[in-house]
């Protein structure tokens, strides 16, 4: 292999020199001036960079060997063996991923790291890797010269990743691979989860590179939003407005809600830059109503327009539907815990693209997926907190006023905590007539499931029942003596509604347990 996978190859070994040479190469930077006329400083941008470079050869070597007919002469097969690194002998199909795939994930976890640090703190080091050249002396100029490479070297690694992020084409080649055997093969898109690497064979697509890898593809999402927050808030707009959202149509499902969850994760760390939470409160409006209600609405119907659903049977297309539904709800609930958003306030902002997220939530509860019920009742419970809230804190009014589009002394002037937390409460008790109605039309389906020993969606789904019934009791009893409602659509307002009256026997003895003794 060449220098850069040479090194992380042998750090995935357990090699200790390997590896100090990696940590190294993420926290420092060495001052070349073999040219005093012409210096250069090499660093964690400089190896990712040529990293990429050598993981693409390597693949197209590999894929040389695997095209190279069954009737090739020995002349051309000695050839194409004499260019490259890997044994004469062609490997399968699958060598293009596997031979490289752990590379690509420890390459692709150091370049997260170096993302979250940002461009000032990039300039830093290479002032201090000048200061400390004994021997040479930068002109201010050629100082400037350095600090403006490197920082143009980082946005020339982040536009190549954003290719691969953001555009599937760039895993695939635009015709299989036929080994030497004269099998065609291909290697689909890197969501599935039918085996350890996350790629899955199929009868179309094309042979797929190794980042095209679940795990690589994902963190390849979290680098270019590390970038962004650890750049600045007016860098988060600039990648939220000029990019991802314009592109929301042509972009694949998948990697717009992993870009909108990454974006929540990396403006939750306590090393964000100040001002980041108030800038993604100001973009709660275009990301949910532009990328995340609208693909867990589509998706909730089986109808998610995914390019990683390439294989067309129906059985595949609904596995798709659902895997994307779990993402959404899980990035939409990390949104509202970074922003404050609130149920009450997506409602809102979702009945201006008229769709309402309730009724989306009412449609994942029929899910036979585990992962999207799971994440449904982490949702649930997330957005029932803040009905137990004494206050409204200042973060949520704040995310209130960007919603309404106000500026904030005539919002002041206009709303207070108290009349804000009679409105919300107002509007949650109106969504939670339509979830405990959800919640008991589940009853047979929750014995159909339970009867088959799916116990993961019964579990989730008893998350979700005693969220919303323990949500209805609180606000009664906030509400004033004599004006307390009865439970709508069921007649149990207790933990999971109309199965609490169907008795212990209609629930496995440990869920019952569970569920009473919780309530």
């Amino acid at each position: 292999m060449e220098p850069a996978l040479d090194v992380i190859g042998r750090a995935l070994n357990g090699d200790e020199g390997a590896r100090a040479f990696l940590e190294r190469t993420s926290s420092i930077y060495v001052l070349d001036v073999t040219d005093n006329s012409n210096p250069k400083t090499y660093g964690c941008w400089n190896f990712i960079h040529q990293a990429l470079n050598e993981i693409e050869r390597y693949e197209s070597k590999l894929l040389a060997m695997l095209q190279q007919p069954k009737n090739a002469s020995p002349a051309a097969t000695a050839t194409t063996a004499a260019a490259t690194t890997t044994p004469t002998t062609t490997p399968p199909p699958d060598a293009v991923r596997d031979a490289l795939v752990h590379h690509v994930r420890l390459l692709a976890s150091m370049a997260l790291r170096v993302a979250r640090r940002p461009p000032q703190g990039d300039r830093a080091i290479v002032a201090t890797c000048i200061s400390n050249a004994s021997d040479y002396h930068c002109s201010p100029s050629q100082s400037q010269w350095l600090f403006d490479l490197n920082l143009e070297l980082r946005e020339i690694v982040m536009g190549r990743i954003a290719a691969m992020a953001f555009d599937f084409s760039f895993h695939r080649s635009q015709s299989g691979i036929t080994s030497s055997n004269g099998v065609s093969s291909t290697i689909n898109h890197g969501s599935s989860n039918n085996n350890n690497n996350g790629v899955n064979n199929t009868k179309s697509g094309g042979p797929q590179s190794v980042f095209a890898d679940h795990v690589v593809m994902d963190t390849f999402n979290a680098i270019l939003a590390a970038n962004a927050v650890s750049t600045g808030p007016s860098a988060v707009r600039h990648f939220a407005t000029e990019w991802i959202i314009p592109s929301s149509r042509n972009i694949p499902v998948s990697a717009l809600i992993s870009i909108a969850h990454h974006l929540a994760l990396e403006g939750m760390r306590p090393a964000s830059p100040a001002g980041t939470m108030d800038m993604l409160q100001q973009l709660s409006i275009p990301i949910s109503s532009m990328v995340l209600v609208p693909a867990m609405a589509d998706a909730a119907t089986d109808n998610s327009n995914e390019d990683e659903m390439s294989s067309g049977s129906g059985r595949d297309s609904h596995a798709g539907n659902s895997r994307i539904l779990a993402k959404a709800l899980a990035a939409l609930n990390v949104w509202c815990t970074a922003t404050t958003l609130t149920l009450p306030q997506l409602k809102h902002i979702s009945s201006k693209i008229h769709l309402d997220i309730v009724d989306v939530l009412n449609d994942a509860m029929y899910s036979d997926s585990s992962k999207v019920v799971d994440a449904l009742a982490d949702f649930i419970e997330h957005a029932m907190e803040s009905t137990f809230e004494e206050t409204v804190s200042d973060d949520r009014m704040n995310q209130v006023r960007h919603i309404i589009n106000v500026n904030e002394s005539a919002f002041r002037a206009s709303f207070s905590r108290d009349q804000l937390m009679v409105i919300e409460q107002k509007e949650m008790a109106a969504i939670l007539e339509q979830l405990v109605s959800a919640v008991g039309l589940q009853r047979i389906r929750f014995l159909e499931r339970q009867n088959q020993g799916d116990v993961e969606v019964c579990r989730n789904l008893a998350r979700v029942g005693k969220a919303v019934s323990a949500t209805w009791i609180g606000l009664q009893q906030k509400k004033p003596s004599g004006r307390r409602a009865s439970a709508p659509a069921c007649t149990g307002a207790g933990s999971f509604g109309v199965l609490v009256e169907s008795g212990p026997p209609s629930i496995s003895p440990h869920l019952w347990h569970d569920l009473e003794r919780d309530s």
